[in-house]
Parts: structure tokens; C-alpha cells; sequence
């Protein structure tokens, strides 16, 4: 993105790990700990990049939820996919497979804004569709009641 041309802004109330905190240092990083409107500073970023799956441990993450209620353009890692199978690569998401291609994907982001804007509303799509309260609770029910026939069967 060029030095100087880009920021990242981290939000949270709790301190960075030991190990990452001295590479924050680097002035594109901004650690801003607790913000009282964290959507407002989410709709003001071009891009909401998720930072997780990118090693062996694999899980969903509602932040693409919540990125994806906002109509924002989630960056992440593909295997964010394997623990949301949701979450598609150039439908509701950019999804790359190494760090490098992540930050390729922020960087072709940040300069398309026809693009960011096609992934925001594939997240809002998807969103509304399979992450309403009426479709998740008949799936968790349908689950529940094929756990207890698998019970009963002796």
C-alpha cells in the first residue's frame, strides 16, 4: 500500500500480547483500544480485516456477522471458510490464503470501491438469508431432535 498510505486501527479493551506488542510500535498500527461506537468506526473503514484462521486452529467468528450487518467488506483468511462454510471468497468476502495474499486482497480493496461495495452487500445478502433468527433456531431445533432420536435408538 506504499509507506505511510494506510492505517490499521485495532479496537479491544484488552492489552496485545507480549509477543505482538512491540511490532504494534510500527506507526501504521493504531491501538486504540476501547471505542465508545464501534460500529460508527467500522463504517468509516474501507476495509474490516479479520486476522484469524490463519493457523491450525479453526473457528467462526462473529465479527464476520457483524462486519457483514454494518454492509462492510470483511478481508480474511480462507480458512475462516472452513468453520463458516457462509463465508465465500468474492460473494460476501475476500479470503486469501497466506498472509501475503490477505494483504493483497486489503490493498486491491482499499483502491475499489465498486468492489467493497459488491462484498458489503453480498455480507448483508447473506446475513439476512442464512443468519436469521427463524433459520438458525429451525436448524438448532432440526439438530437437537436428531440428537434425541439418535438417544433413543438402543
Amino acid at each position: 500500500l506504499g509507506e505511510g498510505a494506510f492505517e490499521i486501527h485495532l479496537f479491544g479493551p484488552g492489552k496485545p500480547h507480549p509477543a505482538v506488542a512491540p511490532l504494534l510500535a510500527e506507526p501504521h498500527f493504531k491501538v486504540r483500544g476501547y471505542v465508545a461506537d464501534l460500529d460508527g468506526e467500522m463504517v468509516s473503514a474501507p476495509v474490516f480485516l479479520v486476522a484469524n484462521n490463519h493457523d491450525v486452529f479453526k473457528v467462526g467468528h462473529t465479527r464476520f456477522l457483524h462486519c457483514w450487518s454494518l454492509g462492510g467488506c470483511a478481508v480474511g483468511f480462507k480458512d475462516s471458510a472452513v468453520a463458516m462454510p457462509e463465508i465465500r471468497h468474492r460473494e460476501n468476502a475476500l479470503l486469501g490464503a497466506t498472509p501475503e495474499e490477505v494483504a493483497e486482497l486489503v490493498a486491491e480493496a482499499a483502491g475499489d470501491v465498486s468492489l467493497r461495495r459488491e462484498i458489503g452487500r453480498g455480507g448483508l445478502r447473506t446475513l439476512e438469508t442464512l443468519f436469521r433468527p427463524e433459520t438458525v433456531c429451525r436448524e438448532i431445533a432440526a439438530s437437537l431432535r436428531a440428537m434425541a432420536r439418535r438417544e433413543a435408538v438402543p
